[in-house]
């Protein structure tokens, strides 16, 4: 569950830290830490991961839209999927 659709005026992004950050994370800091430092994956692997995740956006959007989520809540949700896609340069 995001946090952040829960808990009005929440200023975390993350329930948990990401190298002492909970919020504004960029692609970066998840490549480097998760994909790097956690999963040791091969940069080819990271490469294929990486050009697959635009394709499961309408993905995840559908199965938003088919949540346990209240319909304003799926609303509200919406937003935040897309700026965060859009930070992490996945989504336009």
């Amino acid at each position: 569950m995001n946090k952040t659709l829960v808990l009005e005026n929440a200023v975390e992004e993350s329930a948990l830290p990401l190298r002492g950050r909970k919020r504004k994370l960029t692609l970066a800091d998840w490549l480097k830490y998760y994909c790097h430092e956690r999963l040791r994956l091969p940069n080819g692997v990271m490469g294929g991961i990486l050009a697959d995740l635009p394709a499961a956006v309408p993905r995840w959007q559908l199965l938003l839209q088919r949540s346990f989520l209240s319909p304003p809540a799926s609303e509200r949700y919406a937003p935040i999927l897309q700026e965060r896609l859009q930070r992490l340069g996945i989504a336009a």
